[in-house]
């Protein structure tokens, strides 16, 4: 088809062109222009039939191929720009598929390409994962496995601590030793305590380290674990005002306090709390929250204790064989509590003990008395 619209466009060239009839230069000029779009329509028409071709039979990047050079020769044609981006959207290429359909739609303003363009965006937010073809998937035994090391993880910073009172002394101290040093030899650059206790008159050694690593902000003590000074006591306000309810009679009030911050209470304020039930009387309160504080401090054996001898006191044997076997697993060596817990597997009670008790008693006091 190409080589025959050529050849009549060349014969109708060399016509005009020796033709005596012809008037020179004008039909000469118009016979070349015929003969240049004549060969651009063949051309045109060629390359993109066969990109039509190359489509039908599932080769895209051929058709992609001969789709640009086609663009080239007619870069206004819309139905160039629509083939494109059909064949990239079904090599699963969504953002280049977009930009086809967009020229489409810049040159005609149809509605079609439109939609074709919201289509790809929406799958270029969603794109999908192509897996790898399965001769990709099989390992080369001649291939070593390099190992890749693993990135190493910043190490994780300590979450802080609410301190007692006994920090907060110590973090006071400290504090003390700190503006006294300074106002003689100036400010201190790095925390030393060698330094702050060089004038120091004593001979009693000063323990810091369950306060951490300790560092200077601004002229301030900073402890790793607590924090600073005023982070201790505000950490401890709610304490202090429950200790002073309780300093005026308040017991009450103090309860109602530590309950409602009795997630937050550390080992020495939970004793407190423990304190306060007995002195209103609440044994069945303080039982409850020893069951409590039994599994956040499950290493507090006189609390273990306590609701052991409890349970096998009121006969809840079981209860009470669990807390007393609880004390052993932590190493202790108590003996009597290991014949305990023979006594309650064999089958004894509390109750059963004190009737014994009594018996042993009476008889003694008989073989007394006859005497």
């Amino acid at each position: 088809m190409y080589y025959k619209i050529a050849l009549i466009g060349t014969v109708i060239a060399w016509l005009f062109c020796f033709s005596p009839q012809a008037n020179t230069s004008k039909l000469r000029t118009r016979a070349l222009e015929g003969v240049r779009d004549l060969r651009d329509l063949s051309s045109f028409r060629a390359v993109k039939e066969a990109a039509w071709d190359e489509m039908r039979q599932n080769r895209y990047y051929s058709a992609l191929k001969k789709l640009k050079y086609h663009q080239q020769l007619q870069p206004t044609d819309i139905e160039g720009y629509y083939l494109e981006g059909q064949c990239l959207a079904k090599l699963e290429r969504w953002k280049d598929a977009y930009i086809a359909y967009h020229k489409a739609f810049y040159l005609s303003g149809a509605k079609k390409y439109q939609d074709l363009m919201f289509q790809m965006k929406a799958k270029a937010g969603n794109p999908v994962k192509k897996e790898k073809p399965w001769y990709l998937k099989i390992e080369d035994p001649n291939q070593k496995n390099v190992e890749k090391p693993e990135p190493q993880k910043e190490p994780l910073k300590p979450a802080k601590k609410r301190g007692s009172y006994l920090q907060l002394s110590r973090m006071r101290m400290l504090q003390s030793l700190l503006d006294r040093y300074e106002s003689v030899y100036g400010p201190m650059l790095e925390f030393n305590l060698d330094s702050l206790l060089k004038d120091k008159v004593t001979t009693r050694s000063v323990d810091i380290s369950e306060l951490g690593k300790i560092t200077l902000k601004n002229s301030k003590i900073h402890s790793e674990n607590f924090g600073t000074t005023e982070e201790i006591q505000n950490s401890m306000k709610f304490f202090m005002d429950a200790v002073s309810l309780a300093s005026k009679k308040n017991t009450s009030g103090a309860i109602r306090s530590l309950e409602a911050n009795q997630d937050k209470l550390i080992r020495s304020e939970a004793e407190y709390l423990i304190s306060l039930y007995r002195q209103e009387g609440r044994i069945k309160d303080e039982v409850q929250y020893r069951e409590k504080i039994s599994l956040k401090f499950p290493k507090y054996s006189s609390n273990l204790l306590f609701l052991a001898d409890y349970y096998y006191q009121n006969g809840r044997n079981r209860k009470a064989l669990k807390y007393y076997q609880k004390i052993l697993k932590l190493g202790s060596n108590n003996s009597s509590i290991r014949s305990r817990i023979k006594q309650i597997e064999a089958g004894g009670t509390f109750k059963l003990r004190e009737v014994l008790k009594n018996q042993r008693r009476n008889l003694l006091d008989r073989e007394n008395s006859k005497n």
